[in-house]
Order: structure tokens, then C-alpha cells, then sequence
């Protein structure tokens, strides 16, 4: 039987490769085509690994919008009267319409994936075009590396997820995810000198920094399936811009912008070689980003070989807010790379400790609109919500970052952290309620730390030198997670502020004084015997007790409302 020209391996379209749960709770593995026939009903991506999510995410998120750039440039063609949802209410409507769970929705996509020029660009294998590789990419001695390459925590052999088996070979499926996860979060160090790049020198590809995901902190917005969440995921103010050329002549702007799929095949050589950098085309570009030139190796029915060399680097270095690409990360104002001349922005990266509690800060916090203030600017995905979403639905916002290691030449953790909301937080409306929200967060920090500070009270008690325990600080802030989430998923714009404020006062507080109590109990004999100490020339007794008198008390001052007096007397004021 000969084999379908147009699908010559694995061809990621048609072929199952995807991991995802189904809203049913049950899981499966499917081809791009089956995960859009059946989009409703999946509720999300459900990879062994947040990074492969996210990647995948990224080209799942470029095909659907591309597919609906085709789409309306096509009937723009077709009908001269008709005019693409540039306005507000119009993308309003065709959002509405595609939160409806109405198969007939995707069939746009579907076709634009059953064109033989997008088609054809996916087969893992192609001779000519394999996806996200260079068909020819080989070094100056033909080399190549292990499979456990391209698996992050499987090139040591002390640290892997993977059996001995696994790190050596990986199903067409596992490749796939694999490469695309390489793409855009491979770490920095030097590479394989691939034959064909001018930048090689010695046989070795010097090192150009991580893959663009790397360098920034993701801000991943979730509904209820996997339509809803490639609906919140897209950036609608590029989308649907309309630009007129010389003749007067009406287009879709970022028809300009490819994703990897729909351009000229890469080479061995970055795509602007002249260049230390390559300027993005928009956001199909910066998703689909080709951070390395990779080549798979496939032997029978598994792939047992890869070679990894330098590819596009990106400059992580902004200048003028309209050339801040990605619309999943937020960019921070950089004062000390600015100029007289020029402002530069920085991708904005999460911080590894204590995620969630400065997450939420970050995410809530808005513009002070103060006229030549340079300020950081949220993802353009969270800032587009407030103008095309119905404001009571619930989401789910996950912020996905890296943690490498020393000249980033390992990943050293994975962040990864799941925040439950009413949309209509994240707009700019009802500012007293997230500013109740960011004081709450700010409030129970306070008070994990006075329980660090409780700690080395108790050591004077028992005759040591005060010093601070950040160990109880960092166990009770991790224990309020759960909690802080579910209270963060009842809040809705309709509160009150001191409602929203006195809830989470009383349950932080019950919480607080429990695990003060648990320390109290806890205590060496020689902190509740205590001892004399001399302050300003006045001698006073320190024991255990005194500095649990002293913790309640500051509790009393950081949750005032979960006290029924002082809730009175806010409530009568």
C-alpha cells in the first residue's frame, strides 16, 4: 500500500500526540484535529509537565488564530460589504458565539487545517520540512545526542521521572511534545555546531540564552474547556487590527505574522544571520518561537537520536510598548536600560518563593494612569477581558515560569501556580475589591512572618540568642495555599469590600492562632520557665507564654475584623 504523500511519518494534525482530560474526567491522546472536532468537550491539557502544556498551548493557540485570520480575510474577499470584528462589539458578539458549544464554530479551523500547504508542515518526518526542524541539520562529524537531550530532568542519571529504557528512545508522540517543550524552554550552554551557521566557531554553537519562554513568566488564562481557554488566550487588539497600504487598500495586519508553519523553512543559520537578533513578526511568531534548530532521529517506531543547535535569538530587550509581542507575559518598565532616547521594556518573570501570595499582587495590580509614569504592563490577554468578556464568568489563571540554575544551563524548578477568579477582577473595574484582595494576601504575609518572629522569641525564652525562623513564615504560608485559593474563588465583584475583607480575616486568623498555639505547646521546658531580661535598665521576665501574648497581639492588629468588637465598631463607623 503506498502511504499518503502528504503524511510521509508522523503527522501531528492527524495523529493522536496530545495528552488531555476530557470534561467527562477521563483522559486521551489526540491529533490536533480530533482535540478541535471534539473542543467543548476537553477541559484542558494534561501533560506530565506544565512546560509541555504551556508549549503546546502556544501552537494550538497560533493555529486557532490563524484559522480565524483565514477565515475573515476570505469572506473579506468574497463579500465587499462584509467588515472584520475590528470593533469592540463585533468581537464581542463572535466571542459570545464561540462560547456556545456549537460543533459548527470550529469549522473554520478545521479547514484551514485540512489545507494541504498547512497540512503538509506537520508531519514530524517530512524529507523536506519536518515540523519545527531542519531536514538536513547535521554537524561537521555527523553527531548527534541521546533522546534525554530534549527530556529536561533525564540527562542525569540521578534525577529523572523516566526509567533507563525511556531516556533512550521516545514514541513519535512523546517527540513531538518533547521538541516543541525545547523550543521554548531549553536551557543556555553551548550547543552543537550545525554546518550551515555562520555564528559556529570551533564546531561549537556558543551559547545564545535560554528559549524565549524561558526568559519570561507566563500568565495562562483557563475556562471551563479548551475552546473557552484558546478563546481567553488570544490577543484580540492585534488579531483583528485593520491597516490600509498605499492604494487604500484594507487588510488584515497580522496576516504579516507567521506562525513557524506558514514561512519559509529555517536553515541551519538564524533567519536574519546579519543580525545578533531577530525582531519578531507578532504573536504568532513570538508562540511559535525557534529558539534551537533541532533534527529527530527516528529508528523503526520510536525516535532514538536528536541533535540540538543555536537558532533564533530574541532580544529579551523592548523598545516602545507597541513592539511587546508576547501576549501571555507581562513587561516591566526598566529604568537602568532606558535612555534619554529610548524606554525598554523586560519581560516580566515569576518569582519562585512564595509564588501565589506575590502573584496575586502582580496580577491584580493595575496602571495608575498618571500621565509620563513608565510603568510595567500586564499580559495583553488579562488587559483585553474587561472589553470582550462577560464579566461574571470564573477562569482559572495559571502563572508558568523556570528556574535555571548557574549561567542558566539547567532548570533548576518549575514554577507553577493556579489562581481561581471572577473575570471581573482582573479588569479595571471594581478596584476595591482587589485592592481588599492584595491587602488580605499582603496582611497574611505579615502575619506568617510575626510567626517566624514568635519562633526566635521562644528561643530567647529558652536562653538563646534571638534569630529569626523563616521555617514556620515558609510552612504556614504553604499550608494557607488551598485555603487562600477556594476563599479566591467566591469572590465576586458584587461584595462589599469589608465582606471580602472580613472573611478571609477570619479564617487566616482561626488558622494563625492555631498554629501559634501548636508552637506554644511545643515549647522547650526552659521557654516556659522563661528568663530575666534586662531592657533600658528594667529587668523583665521572657518565657513562652509572654511572646504568645505578644503574637496574639499582633494579630489582633493585622486581622482586626476577625474580632467581633472591632468588626462592630467598623461596621457602626
Amino acid at each position: 500500500m503506498i502511504k499518503d504523500p502528504i503524511q510521509p511519518g508522523f503527522n501531528l494534525i492527524l495523529d493522536p500526540w496530545i495528552l488531555v482530560q476530557r470534561c467527562d474526567g477521563t483522559s486521551a491522546e489526540v491529533s490536533i484535529k480530533e482535540l478541535f472536532e471534539h473542543g467543548y468537550d476537553i477541559k484542558r491539557l494534561a501533560h506530565e509537565d506544565p512546560l509541555i502544556d504551556t508549549s503546546v498551548l502556544a501552537i494550538l493557540v497560533a493555529v486557532f488564530n490563524r484559522a480565524i485570520l483565514h477565515d475573515f480575510d476570505k469572506q473579506w474577499e468574497e463579500d465587499d460589504s462584509f467588515t472584520p470584528p475590528e470593533k469592540d462589539a463585533a468581537i464581542k458578539t463572535w466571542i459570545q458565539k464561540n462560547f456556545q458549544p456549537n460543533t459548527a464554530n470550529l469549522e473554520p479551523i478545521l479547514d484551514y487545517l485540512e489545507s494541504a500547504d498547512v497540512k503538509n508542515r506537520f508531519d514530524l518526518f517530512h524529507p523536506e520540512h519536518p515540523f519545527m526542524q531542519v531536514a538536513n541539520l547535521h554537524t561537521s562529524k555527523n553527531t548527534r545526542s541521546e533522546v534525554s537531550r530534549i527530556i529536561f530532568d533525564s540527562e542525569s542519571d540521578h534525577f529523572s521521572i523516566r526509567a533507563d529504557k525511556g531516556k533512550k528512545t521516545l514514541s513519535f508522540a512523546e517527540a513531538a511534545r518533547y521538541l516543541i517543550a525545547t523550543h521554548a524552554y531549553d536551557y543556555s550552554g553551548i550547543k552543537s555546531g550545525a554546518v550551515g551557521d555562520p555564528r559556529i566557531k570551533g564546531g561549537k554553537g556558543y551559547p545564545i540564552g535560554t528559549g524565549w519562554y524561558g526568559s519570561t513568566g507566563k500568565v495562562i488564562l483557563h475556562g471551563k474547556n479548551i475552546i473557552e481557554t484558546l478563546l481567553l488566550n488570544t490577543p484580540y487588539d492585534e488579531l483583528f487590527e485593520v491597516s490600509d497600504d498605499a492604494d487604500g487598500y484594507s487588510t488584515l495586519t497580522a496576516l504579516a505574522d507567521q506562525p513557524v508553519w506558514e514561512r519559509t523553512p529555517d536553515t541551519a543559520a538564524q533567519r536574519e544571520d546579519s543580525r545578533e537578533t531577530v525582531l519578531p513578526t507578532g504573536s504568532s511568531d513570538i508562540l511559535t518561537w525557534q529558539s534551537r534548530r533541532i533534527r529527530l532521529f527516528p529508528e523503526g517506531k520510536a525516535v532514538t537520536g536528536v541533535l540540538v543547535s543555536n537558532g533564533d535569538k530574541v532580544s529579551d530587550k523592548f523598545v516602545e510598548a507597541k513592539n511587546l509581542f508576547d501576549p501571555w507575559t507581562g513587561y516591566r518598565y526598566s529604568k537602568n536600560q532606558s535612555s534619554k532616547t529610548e524606554d525598554v521594556w523586560m519581560p516580566q518573570q515569576h518569582n519562585a518563593e512564595r509564588t501565589l501570595w506575590k502573584g496575586i499582587d502582580a496580577l491584580l495590580t493595575l496602571s495608575s494612569g498618571s500621565a509620563g509614569v513608565k510603568e510595567n504592563i500586564r499580559p495583553r490577554t488579562v488587559t483585553n477581558l474587561g472589553r470582550y468578556f462577560p464579566q461574571d464568568i470564573h477562569l482559572t489563571v495559571q502563572l508558568v515560569g523556570v528556574v535555571y540554575g548557574p549561567q542558566n544551563s539547567v532548570i533548576e524548578a518549575v514554577i507553577d501556580e493556579h489562581l481561581p477568579l471572577e473575570l471581573a477582577l482582573l479588569t479595571e473595574n471594581h478596584p476595591k475589591i482587589r485592592a481588599a484582595i492584595i491587602e488580605n494576601s499582603s496582611k497574611t504575609v505579615n502575619a506568617a512572618v510575626q510567626l517566624g518572629r514568635f519562633a526566635g522569641h521562644i528561643l530567647v525564652a529558652a536562653g538563646k540568642e534571638y534569630e529569626f525562623q523563616p521555617q514556620p513564615t515558609e510552612n504556614a504560608l504553604y499550608l494557607l495555599e488551598t485555603e487562600f485559593r477556594n476563599w479566591l474563588s467566591t469572590v465576586t465583584h458584587h461584595m462589599r469590600p469589608e465582606e471580602v475583607k472580613a472573611l478571609w480575616h477570619q479564617q487566616a486568623q482561626k488558622f494563625f492562632t492555631q498554629e501559634a498555639q501548636r508552637m506554644l505547646a511545643a515549647a522547650p521546658p526552659k521557654a516556659v520557665l522563661g528568663r530575666l531580661e534586662d531592657e533600658n535598665g528594667i529587668q523583665h521576665l521572657v518565657t513562652a507564654a509572654t511572646a504568645h501574648r505578644s503574637y496574639l497581639k499582633s494579630l489582633r492588629e493585622t486581622f482586626p475584623l476577625a474580632y467581633p468588637d472591632i468588626r462592630k465598631e467598623n461596621t457602626n463607623g
